[in-house]
């Protein structure tokens, strides 16, 4: 039997610490798996807004809180940032799973599952086909 990788392993709505290359600087952070086939998608976890973001209405409209008395993965209530979904490279995440099984952290709450649902449908600043594919695979 093959030994399993990350894609056969997570889920849509795991939550997963990675190094994320191409945000500015570079670095590991907590993100959020939206979708895993056709492409995989995540969500970045942010311990606080960019003034940047707060004062665009269409990306706040996509920022939700992330209760750590819901996610005890986390330190502290963190951000969601729906808005602006970060495409990954499976091999990358394959080779992390690898080297690492703990990548995993946990999950979201359901509850957290039905607002990032909602804010993706109504997203305008999500291309459709990403929008398509976040709703049918958190659904």
């Amino acid at each position: 039997m093959p030994t399993p990788t990350a894609s056969d392993v997570l889920d849509c709505g795991s939550i997963v610490y990675l190094h994320i290359p191409h945000i500015t600087p570079p670095a590991s952070k907590f993100a959020v798996i939206g979708c895993i086939d056709p492409k995989l998608i995540l969500f970045l976890i942010n311990s606080e807004l960019t003034e940047f973001k707060q004062s665009k209405p269409d990306l706040m409209a996509g920022q939700l809180i992330v209760p750590v008395a819901e996610h005890p993965c986390l330190r502290y209530d963190s951000w969601l940032d729906c808005a602006e979904p970060h495409g990954y490279d499976r091999h990358a995440l394959n080779v992390s799973w690898a080297n690492d099984r703990g990548i995993k952290k946990g999950t979201i709450s359901p509850v957290l599952r039905s607002q990032i649902l909602s804010v993706v449908q109504t997203s305008r600043t999500i291309p459709k086909k990403q929008i398509d594919m976040i709703l049918a695979a958190l659904s």
